[in-house]
């Protein structure tokens, strides 16, 4: 890793930068979100993401099932399905 990043994570955390035997390390943009478009109809923010779509649909999932009664009379088939598609690559499909 660069010896850049290990410093600043050295002094963020409280050690040395010798200590960081590895590392793994999300970042995310910090500017806040905002509302445009024409008839500002589009909310633009960097954190409105893979990552919330995935907590979100978990936590509905959640939320559902742990009413007995609206599963007794559900016929479907309830389920969340999460897929790493990101980190393949913008050539994906």
């Amino acid at each position: 890793h660069a010896p850049e990043l290990l410093a600043a994570l050295a002094e963020e955390i409280g050690c040395e930068a010798e200590s960081i035997v590895d590392l793994e390390l999300t970042l995310c943009d910090t500017q806040p979100a905002s509302i445009g478009g024409n008839g500002n109809e589009f909310i633009f923010s960097p954190r409105l993401d893979n990552q919330m779509h995935c907590f979100t649909s978990i936590e509905a999932l959640a939320d559902y099932t742990e009413s007995a009664s609206a599963l007794v009379d559900d016929e479907d088939v309830s389920v969340v399905v999460l897929f790493d598609h990101e980190e393949c690559g913008s050539q994906s499909n």
